[in-house]
């Protein structure tokens, strides 16, 4: 058993003369309607078998509540070995990390470039308001739950994603994983109810319809391309934050807007909602002060992707239409002056 870790060791020293820029990215796919969801890796340079896997870790976020089993493997021997429930960053979710316990020679990872290696499967029970894998740190964005520089998070834990990689091709070279891809290929809801659920329309998992790549437009019922002119994706959608500042347009939102969802501040403005659960239509109340003109109303799920975005203007209430939104918890944001004066939960029944 110490044989293989010394020739580990030997190798990563000798790494430092050795090409260092191979890079790995992970995605969380749904794979059918049970659900169950995929853990996939993919190498974005030329590799073949030549590889030793050292090290991994995948962490998983989802609703606190959600309940999910049966972890099954595909490449590498992974099992979970750390739950986090409610921590203080982010109480109403739950992070399960999954650790690679041995991978070759018994349960060897393969990867080629370009290519899907699927890692390990787990069943969940029903259609979950949000799950993924956390981001941290990479380039499109960072989970409050990841510890910062110096700054241990509040159980002193490093739930991250990991994997560590030595490929043997014409010069040595160490492989990490570096960024997610595909932030919404885990999606098992149907929003336009034609039978389809959304992962499975949007082929590439990017929240928006591309027309040639994905089955059908995820929007709009019943719609599938043909020849000729497809049909433009607009208003707001379930989209994640690095979409939406990529790509405000297809929002009808500023960069300005989206970038204010990353700084949540309290004062002493205060809403209230009714009724909470809601099943139809939802009211929002704004006291005796109202906001400033020019304040907005985000509708959003639990990750903080906007839903809805709706101008305040001088009413003391504001009526919002709730009925096509899934079964689940959400929020209501009030941004007034450039922050976030509000922040409240609610039940979609």
């Amino acid at each position: 058993m110490n044989t293989p870790k010394l020739l580990l060791l030997s190798v990563k020293i000798f790494l430092f003369s050795a090409s260092t820029s191979a890079q790995i990215h992970l995605k969380l796919q749904l794979l059918d309607d049970t659900p169950t969801f995929g853990v996939f890796a993919k190498s974005i340079i030329d590799v073949d078998s030549a590889t030793i896997t050292g090290s991994g870790q995948v962490t998983v976020v989802m609703p606190s509540g959600y309940q999910w089993g049966e972890t099954k493997n595909y490449a590498g021997l992974w099992q979970p070995d750390a739950i986090y429930i409610n921590p203080l960053e982010n109480t109403f979710s739950q992070y399960v990390s999954f650790g690679l316990i041995q991978a070759e020679p018994n349960h060897p990872i393969v990867y080629k470039n370009g290519e899907e290696t699927l890692l390990f499967t787990f069943k969940g029970t029903g259609c979950p308001g949000y799950i993924g894998l956390i981001d941290c740190g990479s380039p499109n964005g960072a989970d409050p739950f990841c510890p910062s520089t110096g700054i241990p998070n509040s159980v002193n834990s490093n739930p991250s994603n990991d994997l560590s990689v030595i490929y043997f091709g014409t010069t040595i070279q160490f492989l990490n994983f570096t960024d997610l891809y595909a932030p919404n290929a885990w999606d098992c809801h149907d929003n336009d109810n034609d039978g389809i659920l959304n992962a499975i329309e949007d082929t590439n998992g990017n929240g928006v319809y591309d027309p040639g790549i994905d089955l059908s437009d995820l929007n709009t019922p019943n719609f599938s391309p043909g020849p000729g002119p497809q049909k433009e994706v607009s208003g707001i959608g379930q989209a994640p934050m690095d979409s939406l500042i990529a790509n405000p347009h297809l929002y009808g939102l500023s960069s300005a807007d989206t970038n204010l969802l990353f700084s949540i501040n309290k004062n002493e403005l205060r809403l209230t909602l009714s009724p909470n659960p809601a099943r139809e239509v939802l009211y929002i109340h704004f006291g005796k002060v109202l906001p400033p003109l020019g304040s907005f109303l985000y509708l959003t799920d639990l990750q903080e992707r906007v839903l809805q975005k709706i101008h305040v203007g001088e009413s003391a209430s504001k009526r919002i239409d709730i009925v096509d939104l899934h079964p689940g918890m959400y929020i209501i944001a009030l941004e007034a002056d450039g922050i976030f004066a509000e922040r409240i939960k609610f039940v979609k029944h």
